[in-house]
């Protein structure tokens, strides 16, 4: 028997080599495209639990973006 969870998207956040590490809805637009087909973020596919975890926990560029989707989607410490 197959376990075909779907993996859900929170947010997406900037790739590393941006100097801004923002995060934004999935139904957000920018420059005119879906944000899932814009070359310049990525997909955070981690819940609450894990992202509070990482942006208390973890270094750079991981904690940087666990931080804005927690900002992004109100989630307290």
């Amino acid at each position: 028997m197959r376990n075909d969870k779907k993996i859900r998207t929170y947010a997406y956040v900037a790739n590393e080599t941006c100097a801004y590490i923002g995060a934004f809805l999935p139904r957000e637009t920018v420059d005119g495209q879906p944000i899932s087909k814009h070359g310049d973020y990525v997909a955070w596919t981690y819940g609450k639990k894990e992202t509070l975890r990482r942006a208390r926990l973890g270094k750079g560029y991981e904690a940087r973006a666990a931080q804005a989707v927690q900002r992004l989607l109100g989630w307290g410490h």
